[in-house]
């Protein structure tokens, strides 16, 4: 007879259904949680993987805003070379002493008003949106 008291799961409180406390205990990943049951280290190490998996996704997320305009001005430069580099296709020809985008001509101050415009307008919905899932 074993003298040993029964095992009990860490996360659930119920007995692992193992020998106990070592040999045949189930740690967590790093030995951090335990002992624990077969299906609570079954559904946490679920939960790690899902957690790895989001956070994968979140970083190639935020890489990806990285890239975005954060200004007027640097939406207003991006949208002008599109608009330069497209132009060709669909026929038209632009002007060429505005080929070149000037911040401060006033093509160039009227392009970055409308775009921080825009811009404004995109982060006021952000900002909206954030605040309706909690601020995440």
């Amino acid at each position: 007879m074993n003298d040993r008291p029964k095992e009990i799961c860490a996360a659930c409180g119920y007995a692992t259904g193992h020998a106990g406390y070592g040999e045949d205990s189930i740690g967590y990943v790093d030995g951090t949680i335990g002992p624990l049951c077969d299906d609570c280290n079954t559904r946490l190490r679920v939960e790690i993987e899902c957690e790895s998996v989001l956070q994968q996704q979140l970083a190639a997320a935020e890489a990806r805003c990285a890239e975005l305009p954060t200004n007027g001005e640097q939406l207003a430069r991006r949208f002008h070379l599109l608009y330069e580099s497209m132009a060709p296709a669909y026929g038209y020809e632009t002007r060429t002493d505005t080929r070149e985008f000037d911040p401060t001509s006033k093509n160039g101050q009227l392009m970055v008003a409308v775009c921080s415009v825009i811009q404004g307008m995109f982060n006021g919905r952000l900002a909206a949106a954030e605040k309706e899932v909690g601020g995440v």
